[in-house]
């Protein structure tokens, strides 16, 4: 596990991508409510009006304190109904562990552990693909964190839905992936010292290894398995 050292929490790669948010069980309602878009009753309106779908599984990064993630990143790969490419960042951090910069750490390893993927490919026509925040305008801790890692607000990923609280503006913020990651590894580098790209999928995949049964036959195990 590596640490991250402002906080000390541990940095791991889920097992499970889910969009279960833990953490918010033990919370307020009130608290809870910042989460709605990522879990919320009304989720399948909002993703009816982002402008994209999924192009597979996306990947978590979680923070942990004694083995319980207090904080999560997802980077999933998008493409857009103009047949764009890109990478769409989510996060949720607990509300006892705001303000210390979790989100975007978690945001920065989360599209750097998906680019080293060996499968991993977006782009197309736009030239290597885009990174996509989309963060209700209500909701001025997400703005802040998209903000704060410098994506540009893109009033091309602007919408509104309506949901049954009312008329629900979301604001748009898009970059050019190189530029992203040329900015986000020397960040994550301040506060994970030596980390590289695809080390946090290699240390889970050895971890599941070091797991195997003893009996289970091992003679195929080679170093293609553990590649990042």
């Amino acid at each position: 596990m590596i640490i991250d050292s402002p906080t000390g929490l541990g940095i791991e790669m889920a097992r499970f991508p889910t969009f279960a948010v833990e953490f918010a069980l033990s919370e307020s309602p009130l608290d809870r409510k910042t989460y709605d878009d990522l879990f919320g009753p009304e989720i399948g309106k909002v993703m009816g009006h982002v402008g994209w779908h999924y192009k597979g599984m996306p990947i978590r990064i979680d923070a942990l304190l004694d083995q319980k993630p207090v904080a999560s990143a997802w980077a999933g790969a998008i493409r857009t109904r103009d047949k764009l490419e890109g990478v769409n960042i989510s996060y949720a951090v607990g509300s006892a562990w705001r303000g210390k910069g979790l989100a975007a750490l978690l945001s920065y390893c989360a599209v750097a552990e998906l680019a080293a993927k060996s499968d991993f490919e977006v782009g197309g026509d736009n030239q290597g693909g885009f990174v996509n925040i989309q963060a209700r305008d209500s909701n001025r801790a997400s703005l802040f964190v998209a903000q704060t890692m410098g994506v540009p607000r893109c009033e091309d990923a602007c919408f509104q839905v309506e949901l049954q609280s009312g008329l629900v503006q979301y604001s748009g913020f898009r970059e050019p992936m190189d530029s992203f990651l040329h900015r986000c590894v020397p960040l994550i580098h301040q506060r994970i010292h030596g980390y590289r790209p695809g080390q946090l999928k290699s240390e889970r995949d050895l971890d599941e290894g070091s797991q195997q049964r003893y009996d289970e036959p091992t003679n195929n195990a080679s170093a293609e398995a553990f590649r990042g």
